[in-house]
């Protein structure tokens, strides 16, 4: 039987991932939105977010890089809880500048309303 230990490095996802289906996070945008849940899971590029908002009881969302990056923060500033109680909204952006062959990108803002 496995040590504590080794359970701990056992690949799993978070927990609330068990009942829920995968949502697109694209499908949210300029949704008034607030997060019930949210856990980490590694990637293929590192750690990113998985996300339960109370809008949406039957799904789970992967976070990307700009969610992740501030749910690493909340926790960094044991915030967790008063993050539960905000509402935020999704939206897209068109980058200042274009990449090296002059495509404009996009990228998703995060506002705390």
């Amino acid at each position: 039987m496995a040590s504590a230990y080794f359970k701990n490095l056992t690949s799993q996802g978070v927990p609330f991932m068990d009942k829920r289906t995968k949502g697109d996070i694209n499908d949210l945008l300029d949704e008034d939105l607030h997060i019930v849940d949210y856990g980490y899971i590694r990637g293929r590029k590192g750690d990113y977010a998985v996300i339960a908002f109370k809008e949406y009881p039957d799904q789970f969302y992967f976070g990307g890089m700009v969610l992740t990056d501030i749910l690493r923060r909340v926790d960094k500033d044991n915030m967790k809880e008063q993050l539960l109680g905000e509402t935020l909204r999704l939206s897209m952006k068109d980058a200042k500048e274009p990449d090296r062959d002059g495509n404009v990108y996009q990228y998703m803002v995060v506002d705390f309303i």
